[in-house]
């Protein structure tokens, strides 16, 4: 799916868990891209926002929104929550998201960790 933001291309890429299969492909995803350097590359014109400190609970609630949703609808077919907590989600202030809602309610959310030079992805689709 064309979420419609630009991200550079990573060393490597890990799929931590994706139930996105079969027809019509829905699902979620989660992904951890790796970088030698990734931080200067994320311009904010290119819907990347600043994480401060008026919208470090924004992220913070986006994720555990994410975290919650996805955990509960694979309750049955794997432990996600433990999942997530053997791949936290980490970030700081001054690092970077990109969030975007679809008409469909499907969405993204990317975070990036400059000290850690990783980019967090988590997609839902509807």
């Amino acid at each position: 799916m064309n979420w419609g933001f630009e991200a550079p291309r990573p060393s490597k890429i890990e799929t931590i868990f994706n139930t996105r299969n079969g027809f019509p492909n829905e699902g979620q995803t989660f992904q951890i891209l790796k970088y030698r350097s990734i931080e200067s590359k994320l311009k904010e014109n290119n819907g990347w926002i600043s994480i401060e400190d008026e919208s470090f609970d924004n992220v913070s609630s986006h994720l555990e929104k994410f975290q919650k949703d996805a955990a509960s609808m694979n309750k049955g077919t794997q432990n996600l929550t433990v999942v997530f907590q053997e791949n936290p989600v980490t970030y700081d202030n001054k690092d970077k998201y990109f969030y975007k809602v679809k008409e469909d309610n499907s969405y993204i959310l990317a975070i990036s960790n400059a000290k850690e030079q990783k980019l967090f992805v988590m997609q839902w689709i509807q």
